[in-house]
């Protein structure tokens, strides 16, 4: 007689610590993806903003680097013409000489390089999504982090963010940012950071292996085609 495990009581509860083992693989994934994806992105920013200032190629080196990139990468998102400018204004907007000292003081007697590698790490902790809507709504460092920061503490999902940005949420009650240090990653940034990325993952994601593509666009951060 074969035996029915639908209705055992031991395996059902072997199944359900098995498919927890494997959604929480799978979600380690995905944030994994997300980690990559920006680490690639603001070394692409870093690399297109030197080659054009040193090689003196301009606007040109972007359209033709977008051209190239779809072309050798077909499958591949986020290589348009107008995101390839986001990236850029990405890496630029944080390391903006002239802006950054404000951020050193706050964080207190910090060297430059260090603090811009502290703050790389900070803005890698949230969706490019989101960080493509900040760099965009915020005038300047202080107020951007201030939003990075929020969104961190609190998970929000973008059109969160954006009703925040839009209610000028950092001008009510952000002027001078509070603990400040602790926004920054510390030893137990990776453990939050992945926390965080996990509860903004919807539930159709789960069940799958992301690819870079598919996690972008389940987290509603599709690339904006130029």
């Amino acid at each position: 007689m074969v035996q029915n495990l639908s209705v055992d009581r031991q395996y059902k509860q072997w199944f359900v610590e098995l498919k927890d083992k494997i959604r929480t693989t799978q979600i380690k994934a995905a944030v994994a993806v997300n980690s990559e994806l920006l680490n690639l992105y603001w070394g692409l920013g870093k690399e297109i903003y030197e080659k054009q200032r040193m090689a003196n190629w301009g606007d040109t080196l972007i359209d033709q680097l977008a051209k190239d990139l779809s072309a050798a990468f077909p499958g591949v998102k986020g290589f348009s013409r107008r995101n390839l400018f986001y990236i850029r204004k990405w890496y630029i907007f944080y390391t903006n000489i002239g802006i950054v000292p404000q951020v050193v003081a706050l964080i207190g007697e910090t060297p430059q390089a260090d603090c811009l590698d502290r703050i790389s790490q900070l803005v890698k902790q949230i969706p490019w999504g989101h960080n493509r809507e900040i760099i965009m709504k915020c005038p300047n460092i202080e107020s951007a982090l201030f939003y990075v920061r929020e969104t961190i503490q609190n998970n929000w999902s973008r059109a969160v963010l954006l009703n925040q940005i839009e209610s000028r949420l950092f001008e009510r009650q952000g002027k001078s940012i509070q603990n400040f240090q602790s926004a920054l990653p510390g030893p137990q940034a990776d453990l939050g950071s992945e926390y965080q990325i996990m509860n903004s993952i919807p539930e159709n994601l789960k069940g799958n292996l992301p690819s870079i593509e598919e996690f972008e666009e389940e987290l509603r951060e599709p690339d904006v085609v130029g």
